[in-house]
Protein backbone atom coordinates (compact mmCIF):
# COMPACT_ATOMS: atom_id res chain seq x y z
CA UNK A 1 0.00 0.00 0.00
CA UNK A 2 1.35 3.51 -1.56
CA UNK A 3 0.78 5.81 1.66
CA UNK A 4 1.94 9.25 1.27
CA UNK A 5 3.16 11.10 4.05
CA UNK A 6 1.58 14.63 5.69
CA UNK A 7 3.79 17.42 6.47
CA UNK A 8 3.59 19.58 9.10
CA UNK A 9 1.45 19.73 12.12
CA UNK A 10 -2.43 18.39 12.43
CA UNK A 11 -4.83 18.77 15.11
CA UNK A 12 -5.98 16.22 16.97
CA UNK A 13 -9.37 16.01 15.13
CA UNK A 14 -7.79 16.70 11.81
CA UNK A 15 -5.64 14.04 12.33
CA UNK A 16 -7.92 10.98 13.62
CA UNK A 17 -10.37 12.04 10.27
CA UNK A 18 -7.49 11.28 8.37
CA UNK A 19 -6.78 7.94 10.21
CA UNK A 20 -10.61 6.65 10.22
CA UNK A 21 -10.41 7.82 6.53
CA UNK A 22 -7.52 5.89 5.36
CA UNK A 23 -8.64 2.88 7.87
CA UNK A 24 -11.91 3.12 6.03
CA UNK A 25 -10.97 3.05 2.17
CA UNK A 26 -8.29 0.14 3.14
CA UNK A 27 -10.17 -1.72 5.35
CA UNK A 28 -7.50 -2.94 7.16
CA UNK A 29 -3.76 -0.96 7.55
CA UNK A 30 -0.57 -1.58 9.65
CA UNK A 31 0.08 0.25 12.87
CA UNK A 32 3.54 1.26 10.20
CA UNK A 33 1.04 3.08 7.35
CA UNK A 34 -0.55 4.58 10.16
CA UNK A 35 3.04 5.78 11.30
CA UNK A 36 3.91 6.88 8.06
CA UNK A 37 1.15 8.99 6.99
CA UNK A 38 2.33 10.92 10.17
CA UNK A 39 6.02 11.06 9.72
CA UNK A 40 6.37 14.13 12.52
CA UNK A 41 4.32 11.84 15.57
CA UNK A 42 5.82 9.50 18.32
CA UNK A 43 4.73 6.22 17.93
CA UNK A 44 3.39 6.90 21.51
CA UNK A 45 0.72 9.11 20.04
CA UNK A 46 -0.10 6.88 17.02
CA UNK A 47 -1.19 4.05 19.41
CA UNK A 48 -2.91 6.60 21.36
CA UNK A 49 -4.80 7.46 18.88
CA UNK A 50 -6.30 4.13 17.98
CA UNK A 51 -7.10 3.29 21.52
CA UNK A 52 -8.94 6.70 21.66
CA UNK A 53 -10.85 5.71 18.10
CA UNK A 54 -11.45 2.06 18.95
CA UNK A 55 -13.04 3.21 22.45
CA UNK A 56 -14.76 5.92 20.35
CA UNK A 57 -16.50 2.79 18.03
CA UNK A 58 -14.72 4.95 14.96
CA UNK A 59 -12.57 1.72 13.89
CA UNK A 60 -11.27 -1.25 15.59
CA UNK A 61 -7.70 -1.94 16.57
CA UNK A 62 -5.87 -5.14 15.93
CA UNK A 63 -2.83 -6.64 16.96
CA UNK A 64 -0.24 -4.20 14.79
CA UNK A 65 -2.81 -1.79 13.27
CA UNK A 66 -6.40 -1.25 12.91
CA UNK A 67 -9.42 -2.55 11.33
CA UNK A 68 -12.67 -0.21 9.26
CA UNK A 69 -15.82 -1.42 11.52
CA UNK A 70 -17.34 -2.10 7.93
CA UNK A 71 -14.76 -5.26 7.98
CA UNK A 72 -15.42 -7.08 10.91
CA UNK A 73 -17.75 -9.98 10.87
CA UNK A 74 -19.80 -9.79 14.00
CA UNK A 75 -21.21 -6.08 13.35
CA UNK A 76 -24.00 -6.84 15.07
CA UNK A 77 -22.15 -8.18 18.37
CA UNK A 78 -20.58 -4.87 18.95
CA UNK A 79 -23.65 -2.94 18.75
CA UNK A 80 -25.12 -5.76 20.99
CA UNK A 81 -22.73 -5.23 23.86
CA UNK A 82 -23.03 -1.05 23.15
CA UNK A 83 -26.67 -2.03 24.13
CA UNK A 84 -26.07 -4.17 27.11
CA UNK A 85 -23.00 -1.85 28.67
CA UNK A 86 -24.10 0.17 31.21
CA UNK A 87 -27.62 -1.11 30.70
CA UNK A 88 -29.42 -0.15 34.37
CA UNK A 89 -27.55 3.82 33.76
CA UNK A 90 -29.75 3.82 30.15
CA UNK A 91 -32.64 2.03 31.95
CA UNK A 92 -33.01 5.27 34.66
CA UNK A 93 -31.86 8.06 31.78
CA UNK A 94 -35.21 6.19 29.30
CA UNK A 95 -37.58 6.43 32.69
CA UNK A 96 -36.36 9.95 32.98
CA UNK A 97 -36.74 11.30 29.26
CA UNK A 98 -40.16 9.47 29.02
CA UNK A 99 -42.23 13.04 30.08
CA UNK A 100 -41.02 15.04 27.64
CA UNK A 101 -42.44 12.20 25.11
CA UNK A 102 -45.21 14.13 24.23
CA UNK A 103 -48.38 13.20 21.89
CA UNK A 104 -48.88 15.47 19.06
CA UNK A 105 -45.36 16.92 19.15
CA UNK A 106 -43.14 16.06 16.36
CA UNK A 107 -40.07 14.32 17.60
CA UNK A 108 -36.20 13.33 16.03
CA UNK A 109 -34.78 9.86 17.66
CA UNK A 110 -31.37 9.61 17.07
CA UNK A 111 -28.31 6.84 17.17
CA UNK A 112 -27.85 4.99 20.11
CA UNK A 113 -28.43 2.50 22.13
CA UNK A 114 -29.85 4.85 24.91
CA UNK A 115 -32.62 6.41 22.49
CA UNK A 116 -33.04 3.00 21.25
CA UNK A 117 -33.86 2.08 24.97
CA UNK A 118 -36.40 5.05 25.35
CA UNK A 119 -38.38 3.89 21.94
CA UNK A 120 -38.86 0.63 23.79
CA UNK A 121 -40.91 2.18 26.72
CA UNK A 122 -42.42 4.35 24.38
CA UNK A 123 -46.50 5.26 24.96
CA UNK A 124 -48.86 4.32 22.21
CA UNK A 125 -49.79 7.95 21.31
CA UNK A 126 -51.25 10.05 18.76
CA UNK A 127 -47.26 11.70 17.53
CA UNK A 128 -44.89 12.03 14.84
CA UNK A 129 -41.30 10.58 15.11
CA UNK A 130 -38.44 10.71 12.46
CA UNK A 131 -35.40 8.51 13.18
CA UNK A 132 -32.68 6.68 11.36
CA UNK A 133 -32.34 4.52 13.97
CA UNK A 134 -33.19 0.66 13.31
CA UNK A 135 -32.83 -0.84 16.60
CA UNK A 136 -35.58 2.52 17.69
CA UNK A 137 -38.13 2.25 15.03
CA UNK A 138 -38.30 -1.77 15.71
CA UNK A 139 -38.58 -1.43 19.15
CA UNK A 140 -41.71 1.19 18.07
CA UNK A 141 -42.85 -1.87 15.01
CA UNK A 142 -45.76 -2.51 17.43
CA UNK A 143 -47.44 0.67 18.20
CA UNK A 144 -50.27 1.45 15.99
CA UNK A 145 -50.54 5.20 16.89
CA UNK A 146 -47.48 6.98 16.21
CA UNK A 147 -46.22 7.58 12.83
CA UNK A 148 -42.80 6.63 12.06
CA UNK A 149 -40.83 8.07 9.39
CA UNK A 150 -37.28 6.01 8.76
CA UNK A 151 -35.20 8.64 7.29
CA UNK A 152 -32.81 7.44 4.20
CA UNK A 153 -29.76 7.03 4.02
CA UNK A 154 -26.12 4.80 4.28
CA UNK A 155 -26.71 2.19 6.75
CA UNK A 156 -24.18 2.24 9.42
CA UNK A 157 -23.37 -1.58 10.28
CA UNK A 158 -21.65 -0.31 13.74
CA UNK A 159 -24.55 1.98 15.17
CA UNK A 160 -27.76 0.05 12.72
CA UNK A 161 -28.42 3.60 11.58
CA UNK A 162 -28.49 5.35 8.51
CA UNK A 163 -27.65 8.75 7.36
CA UNK A 164 -26.33 10.59 4.66
CA UNK A 165 -27.30 13.33 2.01
CA UNK A 166 -30.70 11.79 1.94
CA UNK A 167 -31.68 11.90 5.70
CA UNK A 168 -30.87 15.47 5.37
CA UNK A 169 -32.93 16.14 2.16
CA UNK A 170 -36.44 14.42 3.92
CA UNK A 171 -35.54 16.85 6.63
CA UNK A 172 -35.31 19.53 5.00
CA UNK A 173 -38.88 21.03 4.94
CA UNK A 174 -39.58 19.34 9.06
CA UNK A 175 -40.17 21.05 11.83
CA UNK A 176 -39.32 19.37 14.68
CA UNK A 177 -40.80 19.92 18.44
CA UNK A 178 -38.07 17.40 20.78
CA UNK A 179 -35.08 15.78 19.61
CA UNK A 180 -33.46 13.28 21.39
CA UNK A 181 -29.66 12.90 20.94
CA UNK A 182 -27.59 10.15 22.14
CA UNK A 183 -23.82 10.82 22.00
CA UNK A 184 -20.23 9.32 21.86
CA UNK A 185 -18.96 11.36 24.48
CA UNK A 186 -18.93 14.59 25.88
CA UNK A 187 -15.86 17.29 27.20
CA UNK A 188 -15.31 20.41 28.48
CA UNK A 189 -13.14 21.82 25.85
CA UNK A 190 -14.71 20.09 22.49
CA UNK A 191 -18.62 19.35 23.97
CA UNK A 192 -21.21 16.76 22.42
CA UNK A 193 -19.15 14.81 20.23
CA UNK A 194 -19.72 11.82 17.65
CA UNK A 195 -17.55 9.65 15.36
CA UNK A 196 -18.71 9.70 11.63
CA UNK A 197 -19.29 12.98 9.71
CA UNK A 198 -22.47 12.01 8.29
CA UNK A 199 -23.81 11.56 11.68
CA UNK A 200 -22.39 15.16 12.38
CA UNK A 201 -24.03 16.68 9.86
CA UNK A 202 -27.60 14.93 10.68
CA UNK A 203 -27.15 16.27 14.28
CA UNK A 204 -26.19 19.68 13.77
CA UNK A 205 -29.35 20.29 11.20
CA UNK A 206 -31.80 18.40 13.45
CA UNK A 207 -30.91 20.93 16.31
CA UNK A 208 -31.37 23.91 14.23
CA UNK A 209 -34.98 22.65 13.15
CA UNK A 210 -35.42 21.55 16.76
CA UNK A 211 -37.47 23.69 19.34
CA UNK A 212 -35.55 21.58 22.03
CA UNK A 213 -32.57 19.74 22.70
CA UNK A 214 -32.43 16.97 24.72
CA UNK A 215 -28.96 14.85 25.12
CA UNK A 216 -29.82 11.19 26.38
CA UNK A 217 -25.91 10.78 28.28
CA UNK A 218 -24.36 8.49 31.15
CA UNK A 219 -21.55 9.51 33.30
CA UNK A 220 -19.56 6.96 31.49
CA UNK A 221 -19.59 9.53 28.38
CA UNK A 222 -17.84 12.20 30.38
CA UNK A 223 -14.12 13.07 29.10
CA UNK A 224 -14.54 11.21 25.56
CA UNK A 225 -13.76 13.26 23.68
CA UNK A 226 -15.00 11.84 19.75
CA UNK A 227 -13.89 13.38 15.89
CA UNK A 228 -17.04 15.66 15.42
CA UNK A 229 -18.06 18.26 17.80
CA UNK A 230 -21.71 18.35 16.90
CA UNK A 231 -23.23 20.63 19.75
CA UNK A 232 -21.49 22.58 22.67
CA UNK A 233 -23.61 23.70 25.60
CA UNK A 234 -25.51 26.39 24.45
CA UNK A 235 -27.17 24.30 21.98
CA UNK A 236 -28.44 21.99 24.10
CA UNK A 237 -31.55 22.32 26.60
CA UNK A 238 -31.56 19.39 28.16
CA UNK A 239 -29.20 16.62 29.64
CA UNK A 240 -30.80 13.37 30.91
CA UNK A 241 -28.11 11.57 32.58
CA UNK A 242 -27.55 8.95 35.39
CA UNK A 243 -26.89 10.23 39.16
CA UNK A 244 -23.42 10.26 38.59
CA UNK A 245 -22.20 13.48 36.72
CA UNK A 246 -19.54 15.32 38.46
CA UNK A 247 -20.16 18.37 40.46
CA UNK A 248 -17.94 20.41 38.32
CA UNK A 249 -19.74 19.59 35.05
CA UNK A 250 -23.19 20.17 36.59
CA UNK A 251 -22.00 23.75 37.86
CA UNK A 252 -20.92 23.90 34.28
CA UNK A 253 -24.11 23.06 33.24
CA UNK A 254 -26.07 25.35 34.80
CA UNK A 255 -24.48 28.19 33.77
CA UNK A 256 -25.35 27.79 30.51
CA UNK A 257 -28.83 27.11 31.39
CA UNK A 258 -28.53 23.41 30.53
CA UNK A 259 -31.14 21.84 32.65
CA UNK A 260 -29.92 18.27 33.84
CA UNK A 261 -31.85 15.71 35.33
Amino acid sequence: MNIKGKEGKYCMNDRKVEIVDLVNQHGQVTFKEIKDLFPNLSAMTVRRDLEELDREHALVRVHGGARSIGTIVGSEDLFRNRAVSHMEEKGTIAQKALPYITPGYTMFFDSGSTVAELARILPDEQMIIFTGNISAALEMAHLKKPVIHMIGGRLDVQSLCVSDSCSLDMLNDVNINYAFFGVTGYSERRGFTCGKEEEYRLKKMVIDKSDKVIVLMDSSKVGISSVYTYAMEEDVDMVISDSKLPPELLERFGQNSVEVL
